[in-house]
């Protein structure tokens, strides 16, 4: 799949991720449209930043730019992800579920279903960063687990429904670790807790963390691999 000259929009652009990834579209010659509730330190000339919080913005998403973005892009790759509480599966509180689903699941779901509905009759790419924690489940992770198992499960009913009538891609990447703000964070919340419950934590050395920009130059070359229908890369 060639990417010159094509429109892509990256929800969650201003991570470590979602830079890599822009920056490498802005390589191949894409014109690129990052969505973030945080600024982006991306300059180039091709490079459009929209800043937007979505949550509060869930059900109604009026910003006129945003919806032209969503109507011309060809390609929409969502990066956004919060890890959530720490703990005990049974005991996470409701509300902490709902608001990593409102971040993980129901805000990309929505512009997710905007970008695949108009225009119906032009190929798109949809990619998703999974996660393994979405099939297998993480302990002590429930809600993000729970939000990537969701967003995941929407994108296979996607493809099924909609596999014989157009020529859309979903890709679905799962990553080993990426050294990300994510897999930080990650690190920071989870080794007080195992200290604290006397756990034993196998912890992944940052050398051998895949860097954001190998990662990015995995996806541009999955989606331009990528075939009709539903695509699961494993990246390791």
């Amino acid at each position: 799949m060639e990417l010159k000259n094509k429109n892509v929009i990256i929800l969650g652009v201003s991570g470590n991720l979602g830079k890599a990834i822009a920056r490498n579209f802005l390589k191949e010659g894409a014109r690129v449209v990052g969505i973030d509730s945080s600024s982006c330190a991306i300059k180039e000339t091709n490079f459009k930043l929209i800043k937007l919080n979505l949550i509060p913005n869930l059900y109604k998403i009026h910003n006129k730019i945003l919806l032209e973005s969503l109507n011309e892009a060809d390609i929409l790759i969502n990066c956004i992800t919060i890890l959530g509480e720490v703990n005990y599966s049974t005991k996470v509180k409701t509300k902490v579920i709902r608001k990593v689903m409102d971040n993980n699941f129901y805000a990309p779901m929505e512009l997710m279903q905007k970008f695949l509905i108009n225009p119906i009759n032009k190929q798109k790419v949809l990619v998703n960063i999974s996660s393994f924690a979405g099939s297998h489940g993480t302990a002590f992770h429930l809600a993000y687990s729970v939000s990537k198992a969701a967003i995941d499960s929407f994108l296979h009913c996607v493809a099924k429904e909609t596999n014989s009538s157009n020529n859309n891609k979903i890709i679905l990447i799962y990553p080993r670790t990426v050294k990300s703000k994510l897999s930080s964070d990650s690190l920071k919340k989870t080794l007080p807790f195992f200290r604290k419950e006397n756990i034993k934590m196998k912890i992944t050395k940052q050398k051998d963390l895949l860097s954001p920009e190998a990662f990015a130059k995995k996806v541009i070359l999955a989606i331009k691999k990528s075939k009709k229908g539903i695509n699961e890369i494993k990246i390791i």
